[in-house]
């Protein structure tokens, strides 16, 4: 962008509103200093749609449309901006090659006819607003299937940016939708994982976990789905559909307080991995505050937690176990499943064993473990098992 003395510049405090939903725009931005972030209110909540960094343009509907906003945004600390105005996107087009000029005067027009078409199907339907721009990105990628297109369906992260910047709906609404959408197999959604590899105590890598690297959304049957959606839609009446309705989020207290558990186990689960990472959600301007306070060394190492030998579950909780009980407990296991309990461990707990046995027994378990191409299921959690009981034994727990 061209910067010359008739450029518009705009200065902002933080938390100084930039323009307000309902408010009737002639005019985008472009963030040219600060951070600012783009949110809507629904239900007296907040639903943050974009956050906006240098160089980034937003309010780009006011400049095409002149009509009321459809979101809100406020400068998140200092900004500076660059006001683009009717003048300035004329002077801006005008310097274009002509293709691109009625590129962008047809996209201009596009998004006159969209913004009237959507303005009264995004309040009163979010089902099949969502359902409607995910079947017009299936058919764009079926009639490009041949060059570029994914062979497993509509990019989930492409379609929630698509969704959240033409509908004005949350992450939280579009997961739901696709969620029930899929539990009744109106859609496919399908994860592309890759493993996460890791060295052994031989310098080996091996497969210890996955992680999601993309998802995609397809439509089975695309020319029925528009028909199922609305009579989807129609079954569930007049209201708002209850997947979307709610957006109240609980701490850890509350929804153990729902499930009937302790605290305290809901933790540990989360430790575990056995609660999706997915469920967890952080205030980000208050996270983000603690977080500098805490410093970044708070962040690279973990306070052990005394444990009672009633809580030891897994071979990975004898980290909290004294030398002298783990040197007795595995004088009564034998080689092999020595071996099996520290092929399974992880690296702070294999550690544990390979320092409590003598070298000789060591060097063994170490071969054999090494040794090892996959661990059966059932005889590892039986040398799992044996190894508590054994510690609590020694222990003199009841358990």
């Amino acid at each position: 962008m061209d910067l010359n003395s008739s450029t518009k510049y705009k200065t902002l405090h933080k938390g100084q509103i930039i323009f307000k939903e309902g408010q009737k725009g002639s005019v985008a931005y472009m963030l040219k200093k600060g951070t600012a972030t783009v949110f809507r209110t629904q239900n007296n909540k907040r639903l943050v749609l974009a956050r906006i960094l240098p160089g980034q343009v937003f309010g780009e509907e006011g400049l095409f449309t002149a009509g009321p906003r459809n979101a809100s945004a406020v400068a998140e600390e200092p900004c500076e901006l660059i006001v683009i105005d009717q003048d300035v996107f004329r002077t801006m087009l005008l310097k274009c090659p002509g293709p691109i000029q009625r590129l962008m005067r047809s996209l201009v027009e596009q998004v006159h006819g969209m913004q009237g078409r959507l303005a009264e199907s995004v309040t009163s339907n979010v089902l099949t607003s969502v359902c409607g721009v995910l079947e017009l990105m299936h058919r764009a990628l079926c009639a490009t299937e041949r060059t570029n297109g994914s062979r497993h369906g509509v990019s989930y992260a492409e379609l929630s940016r698509q969704c959240k910047d033409i509908l004005l709906v949350s992450q939280l609404e579009i997961d739901e939708i696709l969620a029930r959408l899929g539990k009744l197999k109106i859609v496919e959604i399908t994860d592309v994982r890759e493993p996460v590899m890791k060295r052994d105590a031989l310098g080996r890598m091996r497969r210890q976990s996955d992680f999601l690297k993309d998802r995609y959304v397809a439509i089975p049957e695309p020319d029925k789905f528009m028909t199922v959606v609305r009579n989807l839609s129609q079954e569930m009446g007049g209201a708002r559909p209850p997947f979307t309705e709610c957006l109240e989020f609980v701490d850890v207290y509350d929804f153990a307080k729902s499930v009937g558990a302790d605290p305290e186990i809901i933790y540990r689960k989360m430790g575990y991995k056995e609660i999706p990472e997915t469920y967890f959600f952080f205030h980000k301007p208050t996270v983000d505050e603690w977080a500098k306070e805490m410093g970044e060394e708070f962040f690279k190492r973990v306070k052990r937690k005394r444990v009672n030998v009633d809580e030891l579950e897994t071979v990975d909780d004898i980290v909290h176990v004294d030398n002298t009980t783990l040197q007795e407990a595995f004088s009564r296991i034998g080689y092999h499943k020595m071996a099996l309990l520290a092929a399974m461990a992880g690296e702070e707990a294999r550690g544990k064993i390979f320092g409590n046995l003598s070298k000789k027994i060591a060097a063994i378990v170490r071969d054999e473990s090494g040794s090892m191409e996959g661990v059966e299921e059932m005889e590892a959690a039986d040398a799992e098992d044996e190894l508590m009981e054994i510690i609590r034994d020694i222990k003199g727990s009841t358990k």
